[in-house]
């Protein structure tokens, strides 16, 4: 009945290792001893005894394989959860377009941005300070592309998008005196909470964004790449959700 309840234990696979091991060496040490006390008119109860033991031993084993092959799935799921968080951190959740003005290091325009997690569409007017190529000139363009609000996905537009830090770069050939290009910008959140210069916030709201100019420049006119680096400042207008 001992044994019985063995199989059944190992079968359930509430058994432990340890513990199944332990009883598997008891009953076979009785096992021997048996074999040197009974007649051997008795032997046959002791064999079937012994293939009883072999049969926990089997089920014992294949439960440990079970339990193996358990954790194996464990850290396969393990794997691909977190390979399923990356890749949700990692894909865009924010569609942004705007049209802007600039003029000696200076800038601002209008810029709409949709939330496509939380269903929320927002519009804001905003500032820029610059440096760079664009300095010695002006000009007027657009731009759209995508974001991620990071650490802010479950905030609204309004209380996530005040402050960024961007870089611009730019090919802007001159045709007849006129800079017409294309640029690609890479924003990051920035944190103005202390005074002085404002600290970048990489885990905060992030964009890569593709540009439109025309204008005039200076410096553009000599040599048709530039760079420039800046901060801006967004002042909210308006927002609704949709479906």
């Amino acid at each position: 009945k001992a044994m019985d309840v063995a199989i059944h234990d190992a079968d359930l696979g509430s058994l432990p290792e340890d513990e199944a091991k332990a009883k598997l060496g008891t009953v076979r040490q009785t096992a021997q001893e048996l074999h040197q006390q009974f007649d051997k008119g008795e032997l046959d109860r002791i064999d079937e005894a012994e293939e009883i033991i072999d049969e926990v031993e089997g089920t014992v084993c294949k439960t440990q394989r079970k339990s193996a092959f358990q954790r194996l799935k464990d850290v396969f799921r393990k794997s691909k959860d977190s390979l399923m968080a990356g890749f949700k951190m990692t894909a865009p959740n924010l569609g942004i377009r705007g049209v802007g003005m600039s003029a000696s290091g200076f800038g601002g325009g209008l810029e709409e941005v949709v939330d496509f997690r939380n269903r929320e569409i927002a519009q804001f007017r905003w500032g820029a300070g610059f440096f760079g190529a664009s300095v010695g000139g002006m000009g007027m363009g657009g731009y759209a592309g995508i974001g991620w609000k990071g650490y802010k996905e479950n905030w609204t537009l309004q209380e996530a998008q005040v402050t960024g830090l961007w870089t611009s770069k730019g090919l802007t050939p001159s045709i007849f005196g006129i800079n017409a290009g294309l640029s690609v910008t890479f924003g990051t959140d920035a944190d103005n909470s202390v005074p002085g210069p404002w600290v970048p916030e990489p885990h905060g709201m992030s964009s890569v964004l593709l540009g439109w100019s025309v204008g005039a420049s200076i410096t553009k006119a000599v040599v048709p790449i530039s760079v420039d680096f800046g901060a801006s400042y967004c002042w909210y207008l308006n927002s609704e959700c949709f479906e």
